[in-house]
């Protein structure tokens, strides 16, 4: 039986806001130029559990 979202848990926990910080500055860098047409989940995995 599958879990709902508000039972199911994250396989690597909940995210610091410093990690999220940090995706924001990946995106907002030269470093994410190429990058085009993305999402990025800081989810701790919970998109793919």
């Amino acid at each position: 039986m599958s879990k709902g979202p508000a039972t199911r848990q994250t396989p690597f926990g909940f995210q610091d806001p410093r990690e999220i910080g940090a995706a924001v500055l990946y995106f907002a860098s030269a470093a994410a130029r190429p990058v085009t047409n993305q999402v990025l989940a800081v989810d701790g995995g919970f998109s793919i559990s």
